[in-house]
């Protein structure tokens, strides 16, 4: 009897034994170096020089266990080589699928000294305008450039309204000079800062002589002119920020005011420099217009300068596709990919870390617009995809993967059996209730008899 109930739950778990097997699946990218620059810092120090480690991380999920390869400029990289480099281990075969991460392009940030130069001597009048030039030298990224005030004890910022850096050249502007901007106790010095490196190097030194007015001549006064503006036709990006430009000279300091054509100042936007700067933050395509700058300071007519800004974006998906998990044999999968850009991305397709149109041909793999249909898939349709939107500006890369469920014969065959139980299933689920019955009333007549038995033998 025990033979015939272990049959029966045998059968029961049979089909789950055979179903439970390990699922696998292409390869997935959950963790890669960001699109775009890295920076890395390299310094010389008394004739050595050396970098900081940088990280490059690079993590995919997949069964079983995925390997990784990297490139270098398009071809294979030996990490292992120079015995500069590391690589978290890791194990397992790669043949479902080629996972893709981003690209990332890793450049040494630098920046050479200043040259030395003699000191340089200017003499002005008072109340005239001036500008000193700064010989910035090399350095990636672009440094902050700025002037300050030095002397034997300290160095001081520049905060005077009437005085502004560009951060083009470096140029220092003065709107109009003053006795007060003369070198007595303090020499002017141009000084460019790299905040990634956290290092500043100091230029040549700078003496400004003032010329004082007569106090019987009249008060010099000067109608405002642009000293530096930004140029008429600006770009930016979606995202980032920009900074519009609107120096001008003139005795007394001109009022400069900011106005968009058509259209009031949005929140992301500030004025900087004592106004002479406006700048526009988390741009946005909302942003592009005509900018207008106004300067008066009541001597002669007001001056206005226009600077039309145009905004362009680094594509961006709208919709990104997203993994077909557990497709069965015969089902379709669908993979739908749309982006956004200034200049308007153009949309490839990738499979198994090579174009689309180098991949093999398949009848049943159709592509409209943006969109790819794989109809019927089958085990062979299993990998991974990707998605790459392009401009001139950079691109933007999805990856995703294709997985297809490949039922077991075995496992089918029993289900067909429990979904239509009919033949030799249903005598057994009905001959086996019908044995237990047999089985418990022959444990309870025997029982009743070895009691009545018990009872008499008490009795003699």
């Amino acid at each position: 009897m025990s033979g015939i109930l272990f049959l029966f739950f045998f059968l029961l778990l049979l089909p789950r034994s055979l179903a439970q097997e390990t699922a696998q699946s292409p390869p997935s990218i959950v963790n890669q170096p960001p699109a775009g620059e890295l920076l890395v810092p390299i310094y010389d120090l008394l004739g050595m020089v050396f970098g900081l480690p940088f990280t490059l991380p690079c993590e995919a999920t997949g069964e079983p266990t995925p390997t990784y390869i990297w490139t270098k400029n398009g071809a294979p990289f030996n990490w292992q080589e120079t015995g500069r480099y590391s690589q978290t281990p890791g194990s397992g075969t790669l043949y479902l699928g080629v996972a893709t991460s981003n690209a990332v392009l890793v450049r040494k940030s630098e920046m050479d000294p200043f040259l030395r130069m003699e000191r340089r001597t200017f003499v002005v009048e008072e109340g005239s305008p001036l500008n000193l030039t700064c010989h910035a030298p090399y350095a990636y990224p672009k440094p902050t450039l700025y002037w300050v005030l030095v002397n034997e004890h300290e160095m001081l910022n520049i905060t005077d309204p009437r005085i502004t850096t560009d951060q083009e050249k470096g140029t220092l502007w003065f709107s109009n000079v003053t006795l007060a901007d003369r070198s007595t106790t303090y020499l002017y010095y141009c000084a460019s800062e790299l905040a990634i490196r956290y290092e500043r190097n100091i230029g040549s030194p700078v003496y400004l002589g003032v010329r004082p007015v007569n106090s019987s001549d009249p008060a010099k006064i000067y109608p405002p002119v642009f000293q530096y503006v930004s140029k008429t036709q600006m770009v930016a990006l979606r995202g980032g920020s920009v900074s519009l430009w609107c120096i001008v000279s003139g005795t007394p300091l001109p009022d400069i005011k900011w106005v968009k054509k058509n259209s009031l100042f949005p929140n992301n936007t500030e004025r900087l420099n004592h106004g002479k700067t406006l700048q526009i933050n988390d741009i946005d395509f909302k942003d592009q217009g005509s900018y207008y700058c106004y300067a008066s300071n009541g001597i002669g007519s007001p001056i206005s300068y226009v600077i039309h800004l145009t905004v362009e974006a680094v594509p961006y998906f709208t919709t990104e596709p997203e993994n077909q998990n557990l497709l069965a044999e015969g089902e379709t999968a669908k993979f739908q990919c749309e982006a956004g850009g200034r200049p308007a991305p153009q949309i490839t397709w990738i499979h198994n870390g090579k174009h689309l149109a180098e991949a093999a041909p398949n009848p049943r793999r159709h592509q409209i617009r943006n969109v790819i249909f794989i109809q019927n898939v089958t085990k062979s349709d299993i990998g991974n995809y990707g998605c790459n939107a392009t401009n001139r500006l950079g691109y933007v890369y999805k990856d995703f993967y294709l997985n297809v469920v490949v039922v077991d014969r075995r496992v089918t065959e029993i289900s067909e059996i429990h979904q239509q139980p009919t033949g030799w299933i249903i005598g057994l689920s009905v001959t086996i209730p019908l044995l237990l019955i047999i089985f418990i009333l022959v444990l309870v007549f025997k029982r009743a008899r070895a009691g009545n038995y018990a009872v008499d033998e008490t009795t003699i």
